[in-house]
């Protein structure tokens, strides 16, 4: 499984969402 996508997809999201860096690549941050 390639995380490195999920993420790319997440801080995208993140991004608009919150000013979050790419310190913590994990799907929780969207739950």
């Amino acid at each position: 499984m390639s995380r490195s996508g999920s993420i790319r997809s997440l801080r995208r999201a993140l991004s608009g969402k919150i000013d979050l860096p790419t310190i913590c690549p994990q799907p929780l941050v969207i739950g």
